[in-house]
């Protein structure tokens, strides 16, 4: 008896299916991307979420291929768009917008976005992780009109900043949906096959009205009958109640709404509310059971093969009769009266929880009861033990940020000067910039480590002690019958070296008597200021050096040498280094005095031990000796 209560439930489930004036049909998602104004040539298709709002636009396009062919506006009596919020950083108001230029979700960019029509519909984001609906019947109606303005929506705002799911997301996996519900569709099909003829039972009492039972079994096809006259077309019924919605096995990816039904594991359930991914059985509260899978009945004998019976000859369809008259609905037992509710007694000790007994057989519906008055609130329980620590998530630096990568959730990226790091809270992190991201993340960034204030300065060491004051040895420089003498300038630090005249006296510059192949070179403590000039010290012209007596200097620490001179416009210097005073000198660097007379080398490192001297000649590779008076500073560090 329980084997063909079930099977009788089962094709009673299969009639209300098959009898349901309303079906909905979930169209294709076959694009959808945002735009940011603050890169207005970046396409941003590929990404996992669709931003609204803060200088963003999200653009969806559904394919309504998965209609019936031939179906009419009319046809359609509601069609939504659902979208799931995935992140809310500003609540406010979205609006929903026909496209009414073409666009593809691999190409769209801020500067290449269609244009809008008027707002269709719009919905509110003001809580993160739940589905919104909006009614768009009239524009999805319009599509079916002239199928060639489907061009998609577009998610604007004023006011708000929001997050959704695109079809990319790989976290809540909750892209946009569009359901449409259509009234009716298309002749009735072909007969199914004729089933077996059931046994005639004996004619039970006659028994109080009953519930509607189940249609019997199609009975062997009669003898064609007469055309009836057609008769009056019945006036048009009043609209029943929302049937059930039978969407065959459930799946994790399909969006189902109320009404919907499934089967799963032998069992069937009906939605009580808008879902996506929870599986029927662990939310009662959402999918509660409308049939529990029997056990498997013990397999009949197979029965005779019936005589196949002759086909009989179509007969022609006769006019639709008149409507007949509502047959009486049967007499409704009384409901017993409610018993007066009692005191409600002191709330007991919770006891311990008793093991799950196994699941009772699902009774019948009992006849709905009058709602009793709210019971007095329990007391809460206690918190239960806080749970383990979940693995530690994956991290990882990825460099100074950069404007042009994606980051994923958990990268970490810093500042051109290494001082502050920050971290991603997201996927496909593009373009937003973290560096003005203080204690307070924002949606896309949080700051891992700041750059600590400056340290106080330290208390300024104590002045050394001033060194002995060096002295100069005296040098007697021989000119004629006229002697010279060496002074340090005290501002300067210089050694100056004074040649006389031959006959005696102060010397002076004589461009005529100055001709000789190297010059003589005069050092200098200070450092030297190579942006604004090297310190010349003057050396007199009258000197008895001719090209076979060269000046050198040595070198008695490793240093970085520099040259400068005051000379005639044209004459050329040409600094070298030699291991020994009358070695082969090495070039270490030239210059020709210009129009204003002066001329600068940077002789670079200088080794300890090596010597360097200068030879000047009028032009550059010349043997001949130059004229005019010379100015020399050296100097090394």
């Amino acid at each position: 008896m329980t084997t063909f209560l079930r099977r009788s439930f089962a094709v009673l489930f299969a009639g209300l299916i098959a009898l349901a004036p309303a079906h909905a049909t979930q169209a294709t998602l076959t694009a959808d991307a945002h735009v940011d104004s603050s890169r207005p040539a970046v396409n941003l298709g590929g990404v996992s979420n669709l931003n609204v709002g803060n200088g963003y636009t999200s653009f969806v396009q559904f394919s309504l291929s998965s209609l019936p062919a031939g179906i009419t506006a009319s046809q359609v009596s509601k069609a939504t768009v659902t979208f799931y919020v995935n992140r809310v950083n500003t609540a406010g108001t979205v609006s929903v917008l026909p496209v009414t230029g073409a666009w593809t979700e691999t190409g769209i960019t801020y500067n290449s976005q269609p244009a809008v029509g008027a707002a269709v519909g719009s919905f509110s984001g003001t809580t993160a992780g739940q589905f919104v609906t909006v009614d768009i019947t009239s524009q999805v109606q319009s599509w079916i009109t002239s199928p060639s303005t489907d061009l998609g929506l577009a998610l604007t705002t004023s006011n708000a900043d929001l997050q959704l799911d695109s079809k990319e997301s790989g976290q809540t996996a909750h892209p946009a949906s569009l359901d449409v519900t259509i009234t009716s569709m298309g002749a009735t099909g072909a007969t199914g096959v004729q089933g077996i003829q059931g046994i005639q039972g004996a004619t039970g009492a006659q028994g109080i009205q009953g519930i509607q039972g189940v249609t019997g079994n199609t009975g062997a096809i009669g003898a064609t009958g007469a055309t009836g006259a057609t008769g009056a077309t019945g006036s048009t019924g009043a609209t029943g109640a929302a049937g059930i919605n039978y969407r065959g096995t459930w799946n994790s990816s399909t969006i189902y709404l109320s009404n919907d039904a499934v089967t799963l594991n032998g069992s069937t359930y009906i939605a009580t509310a808008s879902n996506q991914n929870v599986t029927p059985g662990s939310e009662p509260t959402i999918w509660p059971v409308l049939a529990s899978a029997g056990s498997s009945g013990v397999a009949g004998a197979t029965g005779a093969t019936g005589p196949q019976g002759i086909q009989g000859i179509q007969g022609v369809t006769g006019a639709t009769g008149a409507t007949g008259a509502q047959g009486a609905t049967g007499v409704t037992g009384a409901v017993g009266a409610t018993g007066s509710t009692g005191a409600t007694g002191a709330t007991g000790a919770m006891g311990a929880t008793g093991s799950t007994g196994a699941t009772g057989a699902t009774g019948a519906i009992g006849t709905t009861g009058a709602t009793g008055s709210t019971g007095a609130t329990g007391a809460t329980g206690a918190t239960g033990v806080t749970g383990a620590v979940g693995a530690t998530g994956s991290i990882s630096y990825q460099a100074v940020w950069s404007n042009s990568t994606i980051y994923s959730k958990g990268a970490i990226v810093s500042d051109a000067g290494y001082a502050n790091a920050w971290v991603s809270l997201v996927d496909g992190n593009l373009g937003q910039n973290p560096t003005s991201v203080g204690s307070t993340p924002n949606a896309y960034w949080a700051r891992l480590v700041a750059q600590g204030v400056n340290g106080v300065n330290g208390a300024t060491g104590a002045t050394g002690a001033v060194g002995a004051t060096g002295s100069v040895a005296s040098v007697s420089v021989t000119n004629g019958n006229a002697t010279g003498s060496a002074s340090v300038n005290t501002g300067t630090g210089a050694l100056i070296i004074n040649f006389p005249s031959s006959s005696g006296g102060a010397s002076s510059p004589d461009p005529s008597a100055f001709s000789f192949a190297t010059i003589p070179l005069t050092i200098s403590r200070n450092p030297i200021n190579t942006a604004t000039g090297i310190y010349l010290t003057p050396i007199g012209p009258n000197s008895t050096l001719t090209p076979t007596i060269p000046a050198y200097v040595y070198i008695p620490a490793t240093c970085h040498g520099y040259f400068a001179v005051a000379s005639a416009p044209g004459n050329y210097f040409n600094a070298q280094t030699t291991n020994a005073v009358g070695g082969t000198g090495t070039s270490v660097g030239t210059c020709t005095a210009a129009a204003g007379g002066t001329c600068k080398i940077d002789l670079g490192t200088l080794s300890a031990g090596s010597y360097v001297t200068v030879l000047v000649t009028s032009t550059s590779g010349a043997s001949t000796a130059n004229t005019g008076v010379h100015m020399t500073s050296f100097a090394c560090q």
